[in-house]
């Protein structure tokens, strides 16, 4: 006899593939990833899977949105909280955050070796947290914090390029050290009374 399944259970099912799918993946980085566990977990057959995703790469991709997606709205609540700009410096002074441990625990370094992969995160970043950010811009420079002398998509760039900068340096340099450097950089390119 053959078995029916509802799309509900289905459905249920593709979450559960997604909710281990990103522990796979935070676990075990891009080259370590094993998609037949992950399939073979949330009980689903590698017929539908593929059907939905058309090859692993497709769903290491479709899980990384699913773990972007997480962090869209706590990143607007953060900054809509942020009522100027030396709160941002702020915040990120007070965060006390072992990255070298970080990246010593979760292979994320190989998430970078992939071009498709990274373009989607580059342009998955500017589609949901773009417009965030640039918001948050605008409203600093009505409130005269920073420059108005300078376009919003410039401003905008800079800070993209400077975030990389840090994820680049953390590997090699204490947090602290690099906050520090990076906010005087920025604080002096971009504040009016620095």
């Amino acid at each position: 006899m053959k078995k029916h399944y509802s799309k509900k259970s289905t459905e249920k099912k593709i979450e559960k593939l997604y909710n281990f799918s990103r522990s796979e993946l935070i676990e075990n980085g891009i080259q370590k990833y094993n998609f037949e566990k992950v399939i073979k977990y949330a009980g689903l057959s590698k017929a539908t899977v593929y059907k939905k995703f058309k090859n692993r790469k497709n769903f290491i991709i479709e899980t990384i949105k699913f773990l972007i997606d997480d962090y869209i709205e706590p990143f607007k609540k953060l900054l809509d909280d942020v009522e100027s700009f030396d709160e941002v410096f702020d915040f990120l002074y007070g965060l006390n955050i072992d990255f070298k441990e970080i990246l010593d625990i979760y292979p994320i370094e190989d998430l970078f070796s992939d071009f498709e992969i990274l373009d989607f995160i580059n342009n998955y970043y500017y589609e949901k947290f773009g417009i965030i950010i640039k918001n948050k811009i605008e409203e600093f420079k009505i409130k005269g914090e920073i420059r108005n002398d300078i376009k919003t998509d410039f401003i905008f760039e800079y800070i993209t390029s400077v975030t990389k900068s840090i994820g680049n340096l953390l590997s090699k340099y204490e947090y602290k050290e690099v906050i520090e450097s990076f906010s005087i950089l920025i604080n002096s390119s971009l504040k009016n009374d620095f």
